[in-house]
């Protein structure tokens, strides 16, 4: 009997082990599956596309059975991490935003991958073909295309249609008509100021200085890379910001970026220069129809009705050159995903303003709640008028701009004579290319 039990006791523990490791087996099934799901690394800038894609990318990309990870860092940081891959055995992304401006650079450092020729084949939803032609040419150096864009976009001109037909007004086309209307809106008794721009010292002004040096039909880099700031443009553009300081909020020349455009949603500003992504994001929310009732936007006046000089800035995403083997394929699925036809759509319906794909931009009822930015910039690419010259494709152009934002400031607070600033920035901008 003894024996018996033994053996029944026996049988019950060899069963309760087979039982456990059968368990143990299926979770371990399981985790494997889970752990199989990739998970593509997105390194990228606080743009209103990041936004976008931080809260709808695991939804976008989990119909392709991939997780993501984002990190989103600041402009300055962003481009010094994307240098930093080149020392990893194995980058630690799958996929890195980029400045249109810094393709020249990146792409002789060896920093990215550039697309296979066939791409166009492996992946027709996202053909080089169907986006904005200059956003293309600008992400293109030696013959190579070293991403897609993702958030190409204007600064351009935004007007409250409110403080306009108050004023029976048309929106100006010209500098001339952008000074009249300026000061006839100009109205600080009543909260209102005639135009808000980036006065803030440093490369938010200097930026606006190239974009206005090109609008008079300047340059402020020849195509050899001379810098030329001492030039007619440059007293143009002096003379004109001198003037839009006596229209603008009493604090311009610490004004920059976001601000402005919280001041021309608030009401306090008849017009604004803006980036049409980041004003278009502003459109959106729980005041969006108020606010797209009473906005428009139209491209930027110029000096000379013949001259086409439109500023152009384009994120992109690019593919670490150090990849890893493994992770290659992915990367390319996800960068024809978010930026070709149907992630494009989707990113723009769900809030992006800067769609790449020229076809969306005709798109009436995508771009309907955005003041009428989709046409302006449909017919901005029609007409090629974007210009280079506005932000030239040179590595020496963000410390060119800075040198403009330090001494037109110097200058537009008085405390330098016009003709002494634009020299002094001719020869800093000269040390920067070792002539003098």
């Amino acid at each position: 009997m003894k024996h018996f039990a033994l053996i029944i006791g026996l049988m019950l523990i060899v069963f309760t082990l087979v039982w456990f490791q059968r368990d143990t087996d299926h979770d371990s099934l399981a985790l494997t599956a889970e752990s199989d799901r990739a998970t593509v690394k997105i390194l990228t800038v606080g743009d209103p596309y990041s936004v976008v894609l931080e809260r709808h990318g695991p939804v976008l990309l989990g119909e392709m059975g991939l997780d993501v990870s984002i990190d989103r860092v600041g402009y300055d940081a962003i481009r010094r991490m994307i240098i930093a891959q080149e020392d990893l055995p194995i980058a630690d992304y799958d996929l890195v935003a980029f400045d249109a401006l810094w393709t020249a650079e990146l792409a002789e450092r060896g920093s990215l991958l550039p697309l296979p020729a066939e791409w166009d084949q492996l992946y027709p939803t996202a053909r080089t073909d169907h986006y904005i032609p200059q956003s293309m040419e600008m992400i293109q150096w030696d013959g190579k295309v070293y991403g897609l864009p993702i958030q190409p976009h204007s600064e351009l001109l935004w007007y409250r249609i409110d403080i306009f037909e108050a004023d029976n007004i048309k929106p100006p086309a010209s500098f001339d008509a952008l000074l009249a209307a300026a000061k006839t809106l100009h109205q600080p008794d009543k909260g209102v100021y005639g135009i808000v721009w980036n006065g803030q010292r440093g490369s938010a002004l200097g930026q606006t200085v190239s974009h206005l040096y090109a609008a008079y039909g300047g340059q402020i880099l020849t195509d050899d890379g001379r810098p030329q700031l001492d030039s007619k443009a440059g007293h143009q553009v002096a003379d004109l910001l001198q003037q839009l300081v006596q229209y603008s909020p009493p604090d311009v020349l610490t004004t920059a970026w976001d601000q402005r455009r919280n001041r021309f949603f608030s009401g306090q500003v008849a017009m604004a220069y803006g980036w049409g992504a980041r004003f278009g994001e502003s459109l959106l929310g729980s005041q969006g129809k108020e606010l797209q009732a009473v906005t428009a936007v139209v491209a930027p006046p110029m000096g000379d009705p013949s001259i086409q000089a439109v500023p152009l800035g384009s994120w992109n995403f690019g593919i670490p050159a150090n990849v890893g083997p493994a992770a290659l394929d992915r990367a390319r699925k996800t960068l024809a995903a978010l930026c070709g036809v149907k992630g494009a759509c989707d990113l723009a319906s769900l809030g992006n303003a800067g769609p790449a794909v020229s076809s969306l931009l005709t798109d009436e009822d995508l771009g309907k709640p955005f003041g009428g930015l989709f046409p302006i910039m449909a017919d901005l690419g029609e007409r090629r008028a974007f210009s280079f010259e506005a932000r030239p494709m040179s590595p020496i152009w963000n410390d060119v701009a800075l040198i403009l934002g330090e001494e037109f400031h110097d200058f537009l607070r008085g405390d330098l004579p016009k003709e002494v600033m634009l020299r002094q920035a001719q020869e800093r901008a000269l040390k920067l290319v070792g002539q003098h």
